[in-house]
């Protein structure tokens, strides 16, 4: 089974941004305190090289975890008895047995250990075979 990922590249972009300030704050620091950095010239384009491409690797290495990792609910509750909560796509993907379905909420969070992102989401109990 293979899933696509599309990335999110305004996002990368930003990041990529983000780190390239930081870099270049720590390069400006470090050219301040030591006349050896002040002959090597690290200009914001270089930065900007290095933290496109540390950001472009916590992408990817997100979208590996991603892939890794089917379902949360299933790392939450790994005790399965005769019925445990799903996402009602996941249940419906892969052909489980479930019953009606409602909006993750406040309660589901704090009384299932239902992760946080799927609030909003459809959920249901999927029953053992």
């Amino acid at each position: 089974m293979t899933t696509n990922f599309i990335y999110d590249t305004k996002s990368i972009m930003s990041r990529a941004w983000v780190l390239a300030r930081e870099y270049r704050a720590k390069w400006a620091e470090k050219e301040t305190r030591h006349s050896k950095w002040r002959k090597l010239n690290m200009n914001l384009r270089e930065c900007f090289k290095c933290g496109l491409r540390n950001a472009w690797e916590e992408a990817k290495k997100s979208m590996t975890a991603a892939r890794s990792n089917t379902s949360t609910f299933t790392q939450v509750r790994p005790n399965r008895g005769v019925r445990y909560l799903e996402l009602l796509s996941i249940a419906e993907r892969d052909g489980l047995n479930h019953g009606k379905s409602w909006y993750c909420g406040e309660r589901e969070i704090e009384t299932m250990g239902v992760n946080p992102m799927h609030e909003g989401e459809l959920v249901c109990y999927v029953y053992a075979n």
